[in-house]
């Protein structure tokens, strides 16, 4: 790799529309202004879009039954070879109302994987634990032989990388539902010891499929801490040739985006939750109190985080509950332990369910920043960790002081692969599950 070459800059070796229904082959690199490709946490798919300029009647050729192959390579010689399926043309307008030649138009696309499950409905029992049948879902509609036609032969399927085992045996039918309603069905029931937050989340990456929670992901990352980016933010970038390589590291831009709503943590219940179980067989209700400030520090952050409101706060203005009520539909325990109704099912553990993931995810939510970069093809995908350094936004005549809030590892909730002709950048949304804390 040359060290002159400019920070950000990719090479796109096939952009083509290829059909298993006909012929077609089109290689429409030299035909594209931008494209992107999208991921997050909170998706069970990858998906895209990549606007053509057209004077060759490409949009012709479309009919809502082709795939893009899609080969690039990043700054680092990173190669990345991708299928996926056109599933929408929109946007068709002329580039110029005064030039009747060339039009402009977006193509929409997604994962083979989410357009060939979307053709089916799950309808089927399923028992055992959650990741178990994860597991057997996948096999059922997701998981894809190698490809058997086009150029990219040689691409390998996508796996799944189930990264935290459930706990709990379950039976459950589940009633025509689309596979990644399925997925997101056992996501929001999942239960498991390991990980206090119990965030389970099913998703999909442009080299993988994952389930698991955000902690978990955090345990892998650090098995191997020297794979994660480290972005800086440099008020004052040298753009010299020999300092292209350390512009790959640099933050493009940063926005904190909301530090403190405590409006919107009023009306939510961001700190105080209570679960009602109407147990039916004993003619009793059981309520269940949660406390997020007592309960945080067992969830598991990528940088030791702290709540924007302190126990005293809290009790005095933020003391209203967010309230769930379910009916216990799982079995009960006698005073000394004894299972009364053994015929029901196992314990759903619907307090902590119900509780921690829904204060967990809000309060991640609630302290998003989004940064911007320039891209690579490793590393850098929903679910990894990213290090960020910055240095506070004062004025300091003796110098910079770290930022310890902003500075630390954070999670990357959704990630846009974001591409032109010649630069590729990403677009981060990233999260501590918290505000940093003193370092």
């Amino acid at each position: 790799m040359s060290e002159t070459k400019e920070a950000g800059r990719y090479s796109l070796d096939r952009f083509a529309i290829v059909s298993s229904f006909s012929d077609i082959d089109i290689d429409i690199s030299a035909e594209i202004k931008s494209w992107n490709v999208m991921e997050s946490m909170d998706k069970a798919y990858i998906h895209g879009s990549v606007t053509v300029i057209d004077s060759n009647n490409i949009i012709k050729s479309i009919s809502g039954k082709e795939e893009l192959e899609i080969e690039y390579s990043d700054y680092f010689d990173e190669i990345k070879k991708e299928r996926y399926f056109i599933y929408s043309v929109t946007d068709v307008r002329p580039v110029n109302e005064k030039d009747d030649q060339i039009i402009e138009f977006t193509l929409h696309f997604c994962s083979r994987e989410k357009f060939i499950s979307d053709s089916y409905r799950v309808q089927k029992a399923y028992n055992g634990t959650i990741s178990k049948i994860v597991n057997d879902l996948y096999e059922d509609f997701y998981k894809q032989p190698q490809l058997s036609w086009g150029s990219f032969k040689d691409v390998p399927a996508k796996t799944l990388i189930v990264s935290e085992a459930t706990e709990g045996e379950h039976n459950f039918v589940i009633p025509n539902m689309r596979p990644d309603e399925a997925m997101d069905f056992l996501a929001k029931r999942a239960f498991s010891r390991e990980n206090s937050s119990m965030l389970f989340r099913f998703w999909e990456t442009r080299d993988h499929f994952y389930f698991g929670t955000f902690e978990d992901m955090i345990d892998i990352a650090n098995d191997d801490t020297d794979t994660i980016p480290l972005f800086r933010y440099n008020m004052i970038k040298d753009t010299t040739p020999e300092a292209q390589r350390k512009l790959m590291s640099d933050l493009l831009s940063i926005d904190f985006g909301n530090k403190v709503d405590t409006m919107q943590d009023m009306k939510y219940g961001a700190y105080k939750m209570r679960v009602t179980e109407l147990d039916i067989l004993n003619k009793t209700p059981i309520v269940y109190e949660y406390n997020h400030l007592e309960e945080v520090d067992d969830v598991f952050t990528p940088t030791k985080t702290k709540l924007n409101h302190d126990q005293k706060f809290v009790d005095s203005y933020l003391s209203e509950t967010q309230n769930f009520l379910t009916i216990k539909d799982y079995f009960s325990e006698g005073a000394d332990g004894a299972i009364l109704n053994p015929s029901v099912r196992e314990n759903m553990h619907y307090p902590e369910i119900f509780t921690t993931k829904s204060a967990t995810k809000y309060h991640g939510k609630q302290n998003m920043i989004t940064i911007s970069t320039y891209g690579r093809n490793t590393n850098l995908f929903a679910g990894s960790l990213v290090q960020i350094e910055l240095n506070e936004f004062k004025y300091n005549p003796l110098g910079k002081d770290r930022d310890v809030e902003y500075t630390g590892l954070y999670v990357i909730e959704s990630i846009e692969h974001s591409f032109d002709k010649f630069e590729y950048r990403t677009n981060m949304n990233l999260t501590m599950y918290g505000q940093g804390d003193a370092l």
